[in-house]
């Protein structure tokens, strides 16, 4: 009888640590756009950018993916994937620089989605679908995680800046 080969714990924490992060800084705009908006007076229209250009780099990006892993390795390519995001993040506490860092966020998620999956099917070729089933929960856990938690944020006090720049903390602790 063949042993079934057996996903590490650490590549299995790993992919999810990283997939939690991919969703929040987008699904905390939302629930927070009216504090936004009374703070900066930015219209619908130009809060729109903060969901929109990430969204575009991230299907774009991910067409750059591979290239920038075949020039830097997997490793590096997630670390500077995930400093994208964690900076993004951070700087969302300038309101000035607020759809530049949608941006940043966009880069950087576009990288690790264009990278991941392959290295899930590399690194667990016997057990793609459940793993690529935990890389799917975990990118609608962040989602929600992000919808769900800012808001909260405001009712602990901090104002919406410091509620979008929250995020960079786990990213950090994923790197």
């Amino acid at each position: 009888m063949a042993e079934r080969a057996r996903i590490a714990p650490a590549w299995l924490a790993t992919v999810v640590l990283v997939t939690l992060n991919l969703r929040p800084f987008l699904t905390a705009v939302g629930p927070l756009t009216p504090a936004i908006q009374a703070h900066t007076g930015l219209s619908l229209q130009a809060l729109a950018w903060l969901t929109l250009l990430p969204m575009a780099l991230m299907g774009a990006g991910t067409w750059l993916a591979p290239a920038v892993l075949h020039r830097v390795g997997a490793r590096s390519t997630l670390a500077l994937a995930l400093t994208l995001l964690a900076l993004g993040c951070a700087l969302r506490l300038v309101p000035a620089w607020l759809i530049a860092t949608a941006a940043l966020c966009g880069v950087g998620v576009a990288l690790v989605q264009g990278v991941l999956p392959g290295l899930i099917k590399l690194h667990t070729p016997r057990h793609v679908a459940p793993m690529m089933g935990v890389y799917s929960a975990a990118l609608m856990g962040g989602g929600a995680l992000g919808a769900q938690l800012s808001p909260l944020a405001l009712q602990w006090g901090m104002d919406w800046s410091g509620a979008l720049a929250l995020w960079s903390q786990p990213v950090l602790a994923a790197l």
